[in-house]
């Protein structure tokens, strides 16, 4: 009896041995995809998926390497699986090998956005969703095609639900491609429907499509991330216990704890220096440190008494920052003393000047493309689920030479299921705005807040968000440009 799990191509009397089996290096990524050097009719290697031990094992590589039949019989661009055997305890599914540079990153998906969005589109024009599209899942074959792999997710297209299910699986695809060059986008989405439908799209068209993909990749990347920060919460109640627990990123800080809150209390080389809190340059042993001091106050905070103090926090919301792909300090070390505050340990940032000084540096075009990417930047952590509630430009670092943005003072930092409500954006906004020295032009200002959104140009929207935005920064305790902006002065 023929064996059902193997390719009826498969030449009868081989039978390869996976154990021996060399990681990738190159090619498919992921911990369990190894390359076998086995002659036949698919070329001279192999990909060759390891599942584990056991029954449970053997069914989900018998069932990929059936989903990967099914996608090939509908005519879906997928990975052709030759086999799925048991040997050496393990289940494992051999399949075809698209070669060393077949694996796509961001960058490179991006540029193959046409090919990237016609393979999508093949899938759903056979009724196939893949369920589980990600970059890391497409490779580029020797020919230029785009295939796919990881198909353990693979259904039927069920009648009355496409467009909501293919609008997730786009979902999950463009959510791995963040952030969207929206001219990429266009080209992606004319692909796409051009595939799908076998008729170009009207330009009208396809900007409803791509606003609608992009808001799709938004929502699947905020319910990621907050499955990673779920995931990372239940790591750090297994670390971190009692009323003053203690996280060492850089296990060596430890035994310099004494020394760092000595100097830090000293206040030597400070670059900072509040009532609350205080900043300094330590010299550590692996280079410069910088060391932030929370005073304990007289109000009760209750997440102190209960662990989580200040420095605790602000190293939770950088290391959630840093998932998320934006540029936000290292935090090496966090913990707390009863009675004497927080102390948090973070890279130092040579050369990098605060926003509202580095702003001043520059001029005409420099300056505004300075501001322009700060509004994208904003913009991003904002369809991110990202509020950040203390966006003052002494809490955003620049490199003068670069212009590259690096986010301090994460403490009140709230990360969110979907988008920052128009609240708590026009907060962050008026912050910013507000605390912009006097030099910053209205005409640059407003340049900016069109690079934040575009569509503030646009009476209506500028009624309703613009002008609200100016009268909560007026409202703020700054002497800075906001008051001129209402009042009507001249600008200098």
């Amino acid at each position: 009896m023929a064996n059902p799990f193997l390719d009826p191509q498969w030449p009868s009397g081989l039978a390869p041995d996976p154990k021996l089996a060399q990681a990738c290096g190159q090619g498919v990524g992921g911990r369990r995809y190894l390359r076998l050097f086995q002659a036949g009719p698919w070329g001279d290697s192999l990909f060759v998926k390891e599942y584990g031990a056991g029954r449970r094992a053997l069914r989900q590589a018998r069932s990929e390497f059936a989903a990967a039949a099914v996608a090939r019989r509908a005519g879906a661009p997928a990975v052709r699986a030759w086999a799925a055997l048991e040997a050496g305890g393990k289940a494992w599914l051999l399949c075809q090998d698209a070669g060393v540079d077949a694996a796509l990153d961001r960058e490179r998906a991006w540029a193959l956005c046409e090919p990237l969005a016609e393979s999508v589109a093949m899938f759903h024009a056979a009724r196939l969703l893949h369920g589980d599209l990600h970059v890391r899942n497409a490779l580029r074959a020797s020919d230029g095609a785009v295939l796919w792999t990881d198909l353990r997710r693979l259904r039927r297209l069920r009648r009355g639900r496409e467009e909501a299910a293919s609008g997730a699986d786009l979902g999950h695809l463009l959510a791995s491609l963040l952030p969207l060059p929206p001219r990429a986008l266009l080209h992606f989405g004319r692909a796409y429907l051009q595939r799908l439908r076998g008729a170009a799209p009207a330009p009208p068209e396809t900007k409803a499509w791509a606003a609608g993909a992009a808001a799709a990749g938004w929502k699947r990347f905020r319910e990621h991330q907050c499955n990673l920060d779920r995931r990372a919460r239940r790591q750090q109640r297994r670390e971190q216990r009692g009323l003053h627990p203690q996280v060492w990123r850089q296990p060596a800080l430890a035994a310099a704890a004494p020394e760092l809150e000595a100097a830090a209390a000293a206040g030597h080389a400070p670059l900072k220096l509040g009532d609350r809190s205080s900043v300094v340059r330590v010299a550590g042993g692996g280079g410069p440190l910088v060391v932030k001091h929370f005073r304990r106050t007289k109000a009760l905070d209750p997440r102190d008494a209960l662990g989580r103090s200040k420095a605790l926090r602000n190293l939770d919301a950088a290391e959630r920052l840093l998932r998320r792909g934006f540029p936000a300090a290292q935090p090496l070390a966090a913990w707390s003393r009863p009675g004497a505050g927080s102390w948090l340990v973070l890279e130092d940032l040579p050369g990098h000047l605060p926003l509202h000084e580095a702003v001043l540096r520059v001029r005409g075009a420099q300056r505004a493309a300075l501001l322009r990417e700060l509004a994208r930047l904003v913009r991003r952590l904002h369809l991110s689920g990202v509020a950040y509630r203390d966006l003052k430009p002494s809490n955003l670092l620049v490199d003068p030479e670069r212009h590259d943005f690096i986010l301090v003072d994460h403490d009140r930092n709230r990360f969110l299921r979907r988008a920052v409500p128009p609240e708590l954006a026009r907060r962050d906004l008026a912050a910013l705005h507000a605390g912009l020295p006097p030099e910053v032009r209205a005409s640059e200002r407003l340049r900016a807040l069109r690079a934040y959104d575009p569509r503030w140009s646009r009476r209506e929207m500028w009624r309703a968000h613009v002008r609200p935005l100016l009268r909560e920064a007026a409202r703020r305790r700054h002497r800075w440009m906001p008051r001129r902006l209402l009042g009507g002065a001249p600008q200098p």
